[in-house]
């Protein structure tokens, strides 16, 4: 009776416990939510990390594309799902620019989510078909100031850094163009290399295998350092002072997650990002490995925050 009486009690408080332990962490599938179309830049980088962490937890890690809404409609479905680690979400520039932009968010990147490690840093670089009249960058400003109609430049969505790369543009150069927004990056590339619109500020990852292979010139970079990828494509920021856009992403979980559990996937992408084969395909695209601690994403995060609300202020943009 004793021995009955002493079981019980330990079952008691083993329910008492909470969710379950970092080191029975994960007992089955986890998914990664990326808020944008397959083939884009942060789907190639989720499913990366995916294969790597399926490697080293020996459980599947699968990823599952929610576009939609500037990735809002992915980042409130991840947002709303249970704090125990299996849904995930590859949170992004965008993401944090979003606070900015709309008005009325469901959710907030800063309290509804737990960082739990920056995976990439990318440049943007400004492309035109290999057709356009425009050879370099002071050739398609020259264009947009004296185009009888504005210029169109496609982005992976509203709100996105592509978006405010533009909308920046437009500001610094003193031109007016038009803005066309796709669901996620790939299709917007499709569509400048028919011909469809007439330039986009696009994620170096998206675009490097079409530049390389003539089906995309490159003008500029978003960012005030050049890329070994693409040597001799000046930056922006030589003609237009200030201008800096960059890209990142990284893994979010949702708030109340376990810390021992964040941590775990933590460790766990940061060793990741700094295996030899993972740190070769990431330069090879064009961004920055970067891996990083919960506090230390968490910081960037903050940081970025104020980055992107100024970004969005200086460029004029705004979504309803």
């Amino acid at each position: 009776m004793k021995l009955q009486f002493v079981t019980l009690a330990a079952l008691a408080a083993s329910l008492m416990a909470g969710p379950v332990k970092a080191e029975t962490f994960p007992t089955r599938t986890v998914t990664i939510v990326v808020p944008f179309s397959a083939g884009g830049s942060t789907d190639t980088v989720a499913r990366l990390v995916a294969t790597n962490l399926q490697g080293q937890f020996g459980q599947p890690f699968v990823v599952e594309n929610k576009p939609g809404a500037s990735g809002n409609i992915a980042a409130s479905y991840v947002a709303r799902s249970a704090p125990d680690g299996y849904t995930l979400f590859m949170g992004t520039s965008t993401s944090i620019a979003n606070m900015s932009l709309f008005k009325n968010l469901n959710y907030d990147m800063l309290t509804d989510f737990v960082p739990v490690s920056q995976t990439v840093y990318t440049p943007l670089v400004m492309i035109v078909n290999p057709n356009s009249p425009a050879k370099t960058f002071q050739d398609f400003l020259k264009m947009a100031k004296e185009a009888k109609q504005p210029l169109t430049y496609g982005s992976g969505g509203s709100g996105t850094s592509q978006h405010l790369a533009g909308a920046l543009f437009e500001n610094l150069a003193d031109v007016k163009m038009v803005h066309v927004p796709y669901k996620g990056a790939a299709p917007a590339v499709t569509d400048l290399m028919g011909g469809q619109i007439d330039v986009m500020f696009s994620p170096l990852v998206d675009a490097i295998g079409y530049i390389r292979g003539g089906k995309l010139r490159a003008l500029a970079l978003t960012t005030p350092k050049e890329s070994a990828q693409l040597p001799g494509v000046p930056t922006l920021a030589s003609a237009l002072a200030g201008f800096d856009v960059p890209t990142w992403n990284g893994i979010f979980a949702p708030a109340k997650t376990p810390p021992a559990i964040v941590d775990a996937l933590s460790k766990a992408i940061q060793k990741a990002m700094r295996e030899p084969d993972m740190i070769k395909t990431v330069e090879g695209q064009g961004s920055d490995p970067v891996g990083s601690t919960p506090a230390e994403f968490k910081s960037f995060v903050e940081k970025e925050q104020k980055v992107w609300q100024r970004l969005v202020e200086i460029s004029g943009a705004k979504v309803e």
